[in-house]
C-alpha cells in the first residue's frame, strides 16, 4: 500500500494545523462585553426617546426611522425582549464563523450542511 505524503502542508491550506487555533476566551470576553455595550445602548435610546417625546418630538420609532421605509429594528424594543433575540443573532453569527475558519463545515457531508445552515 502507498502512503501519498505532502512534505509541505502549508502549500496546501496556508498553515499547518488541521483546525485554526483560536481564543475561546477571548471571544466570550468580547461577546459579553458587546452584549453589555448593546444593553447599555437600547436603555439610553429608551431614555432619549421618552424625552424626545415628552416634548412632542416623538419616540425614537419615529424619529431614527427613515421616511417611508420601515423595519424593525431589535435595538428600539424593550431590553428584555431585545437582548434575547439579539445575543440569539449574535451567538448564532459567532457559532457559523467558527465553524466555518475551523474547517468544520467542509468535514460535513451535504446533508449535514443542509441542516446547519
Amino acid at each position: 500500500m502507498s502512503y501519498i505524503t505532502i512534505p509541505h502542508p502549508n502549500a496546501v491550506n496556508g498553515h499547518t494545523a488541521v483546525i485554526c487555533s483560536t481564543s475561546i476566551r477571548h471571544i466570550l470576553a468580547v461577546r459579553k462585553s458587546t452584549l453589555l455595550q448593546i444593553d447599555t445602548l437600547i436603555r439610553q435610546l429608551t431614555e432619549i426617546s421618552a424625552l424626545t417625546e415628552s416634548i412632542g418630538g416623538k419616540a425614537a420609532p419615529d424619529w431614527a426611522m427613515k421616511q417611508n421605509f420601515r423595519c424593525g429594528c431589535w435595538l428600539m424594543e424593550k431590553p428584555e425582549t431585545a437582548m434575547k433575540a439579539i445575543t440569539r443573532n449574535l451567538d448564532r453569527e459567532i457559532w457559523r464563523n467558527l465553524m466555518q475558519r475551523s474547517g468544520m463545515l467542509s468535514l460535513m457531508d451535504a446533508q449535514a450542511r443542509d441542516t446547519w445552515y
